[in-house]
């Protein structure tokens, strides 16, 4: 339904990004750690604003940036099993659901007092706070976020699970952490999925097995916060236009997130067992190919001169926000588990 009458004025930015996207994830294949998300950005930014994007491509980014991007997070529901829940012990989900509503209410609280722009500041925390670049990407539409916005973002989120590979297997050899200290330390702290995983494995196979478990319960978070801040949005749309009724106004059925639904009913296939491993590898490599075409076209749509009033604020904020959350989670791991 989402690909019903494709427009084939779009198709030449389809396949730009297709190949921007291509070299993004054969540079992670090569270097996983890498995130092929801020490869595929910093590429289109340079196709936009060095080599100049030809106009005939500009319909085929912007349908990469929109519908793509909705496609591939809806395919990304098939990394998730419900029984993982069922498998975390409680003190773990605890620590997850702690950190979670800390980053959030840290990062909004901060860029209220430092006058960071509120979709920009949103952006950040839910990446922060659930999975990094996915996350980020799976509001930005809801929110309406700017393509600079989400690319400041990105790029402010990346900086610091990268730097996160380094430091916290560092930090876990200091403090002796256990595997599973170190673990769910790495899986509710650390932004991105793949960044847990590669710091995980970096401290040993048990300690990168735990990491990458929590952080896939965490990443289960996306649905119910994305429509969260599908319902604030909306209210306050509602609030603007002057109509006291409030809550009571807003259309649900058409701030409700649609493919945030596919993203659940894709995680209940994969719980429910219907397809067959290597079918679900395959759709899982969809959804990264997608997501990573979408960031590209994202890319490929910003001007480097509208980032520039983005600001060193709202970098602060976004580190500020992954220190504390950081080391409540180490607290809570060495105090709970």
């Amino acid at each position: 339904m989402v690909l019903k009458k494709i427009d084939h004025s779009v198709l030449p930015g389809i396949a730009l990004a297709a190949l921007i996207a291509g070299i993004a994830l054969f540079l992670n294949a090569q270097y996983p750690p890498l995130s092929p998300v801020i490869v595929a950005i910093i590429v289109g930014l340079l196709v936009n604003n060095v080599i100049g994007l030809p106009p005939i491509c500009k319909q085929g980014a912007d349908y990469c940036a929109n519908t793509l991007l909705k496609m591939g997070i809806i395919l990304l529901g098939i990394r998730l099993s419900f029984y993982e829940i069922l498998n975390l012990g409680t003190m773990s989900f605890t620590i997850i659901i702690i950190c979670i509503v800390l980053s959030l209410t840290l990062v909004i609280s901060l860029s209220r007092k430092y006058n960071v722009p509120p979709k920009l500041a949103t952006l950040i925390a839910i990446g922060t706070a659930i999975c990094g670049n996915t996350a980020i990407v799976a509001l930005s539409p809801v929110v309406k976020a700017k393509e600079e916005e989400v690319a400041f973002a990105v790029a402010t989120i990346t900086v610091f699970g990268l730097s996160a590979i380094i430091v916290y297997p560092l930090v876990g050899s200091l403090l002796d952490l256990s595997p599973i200290e170190f673990g769910t330390w790495a899986g509710t702290a650390i932004n991105d999925t793949s960044q847990v995983v590669a710091a995980g494995f970096i401290y040993g196979e048990s300690a990168g097995e735990v990491a990458t478990v929590v952080k896939l319960i965490r990443n289960l978070f996306i649905a119910p916060v994305v429509f969260f801040f599908s319902y604030i949005t909306a209210k306050a749309e509602v609030d603007t236009t002057g109509n006291n009724a409030g809550p009571r106004r807003i259309n649900y059925f058409k701030i409700f997130p649609w493919f945030v639904l596919g993203f659940l009913l894709m995680a209940l296939v994969r719980t429910a067992g219907i397809l067959p491993e290597s079918m679900a590898d395959q759709i899982s490599f969809a959804a990264d190919f997608l997501l990573v075409m979408a960031l590209g076209g994202i890319g490929m749509s910003i001007g480097i001169a509208s980032m520039r009033g983005l600001g060193l604020k709202a970098f602060l904020t976004g580190l500020l926000a992954a220190l504390t959350v950081g080391v409540t989670s180490l607290l809570l791991v060495l105090f709970i588990l």
